[in-house]
């Protein structure tokens, strides 16, 4: 242990030609080497608790700020950091889950930087994208967060490697949205069973004739086709393929949406449209159109965001439970972390539920 006895001090001056306070002006201004200075700094049991008290003291004189960055990388990964990840930010879900993630984080005292291009990447090309992925995947790893919550939505098989070197080295994942193949704990929304829900519903209230919109509709294997298709199987029916509709999935989906349904000359009875703001877009332009909702044609969307209560027709909705998925993402991070649970890999699956509004009659 360092010597109790202080060495004459230096004189506590800043340096006049630095902008920014640096532990060696620390260090000359108690008289001791760098390498005390951190070690009182930190609360290392290096020096003396005398000598830690007077090293804090003078660094609150002069202004000091540590940088806690290379304080936490000393070990070999960024203690007290948990990075997010989502390839996009939409208006909807992505961001509100980001935001949920990054306000539970904080209020845990975690610096919780969000990796994402902030855009919809649909006007790339597939290859394009996958490349951005990955590099941005790999962005985020290089600052070494011993925590990471990535967002698993549109992500591409491509970036699952890099994920993997993550774990590696270290690093405690977490995933939520889509299922994926990689052994960490996993939140998982079940869109099949969400789109199920809602073309249920509709069947109940007697619509047999009902269209679908989302950006994979005409693919048969996608979750949300395969939750609308098991719906109607029940009732020993069919949908209509003319009736698959896929468009873009924000405000100018609904807008096409609206058009496209307007140009049929037989038109189904009611619609289940992802998301909330596609649907609140398409109902407007309907009604703009003269044709009401739901007496002319029945409405029902999914995520139960503010755009499907606050529009001009509240709609019926099923929810996407983000705040739950937030909460349990940021529990399974924190188990991992502070070494309470280092059992196998655990899936937490949710898939919301209905809430009945203006926008369906009954037939």
């Amino acid at each position: 242990m360092a010597s109790t006895t202080p060495p004459t001090p230096r004189k506590r001056a800043r340096n006049p030609l630095s902008k920014t306070v640096t532990l060696e002006h620390v260090a000359n201004a108690a008289g001791i080497t760098k390498a005390a200075a951190s070690y009182a700094l930190t609360g290392k049991p290096e020096v003396s608790e005398s000598t830690r008290k007077r090293v804090l003291q003078i660094a609150k004189e002069l202004g000091y700020q540590p940088n806690l960055h290379a304080q936490r990388l000393s070990s070999g990964i960024c203690r007290g950091m948990v990075g997010l990840f989502s390839l996009d930010l939409d208006m909807g879900v992505a961001t509100y889950l980001v935001s949920d993630l990054h306000r539970e984080l904080h209020q845990l005292g975690f610096d919780s930087p969000v990796y994402t291009y902030g855009i919809s990447q649909e006007s790339k090309d597939s290859k394009e994208q996958n490349s951005d992925a990955v590099h941005l995947l790999e962005t985020l790893c290089q600052q070494r967060p011993e925590g990471m919550i990535c967002s698993t939505w549109r992500l591409p098989a491509s970036a699952l490697p890099a994920l993997a070197k993550y774990q590696k080295g270290r690093g405690t994942l977490v995933t939520v949205r889509q299922e994926t193949q990689l052994e960490c704990d996993q939140v998982i929304f079940d869109r099949k069973q969400n789109t199920y829900l809602a073309t249920r519903h509709l069947l109940e209230m007697g619509h047999r004739q009902i269209g679908f919109c989302d950006f994979n509709a005409r693919v048969p294997s996608d979750p949300r086709t395969r939750g609308f298709t098991a719906a109607f199987h029940e009732f020993n029916i069919e949908p209509n393929p003319a009736w698959m509709f896929q468009t873009d999935s924000r405000e100018i989906g609904g807008v096409r949406l609206a058009e496209e349904f307007l140009a049929l000359q037989k038109r189904p009875t009611a619609l289940c449209i992802v998301n909330d703001t596609q649907a609140a877009a398409c109902v407007h332009q309907l009604l703009r159109a003269g044709v009401k909702v739901p007496e002319d044609v029945s409405v029902i969307s999914l995520d139960g965001l503010a755009a499907s209560e606050f529009g001009m027709v509240k709609l019926t909705t099923v929810t996407q439970p983000i705040a739950e998925m937030a909460t349990q993402a940021v529990q399974f991070m924190l188990e991992r972390l502070r070494g309470d649970n280092r059992d196998d890999p655990r899936k937490a699956i949710f898939s919301g539920e209905l809430v009945i509004r203006e926008s369906v009659m009954r037939l």
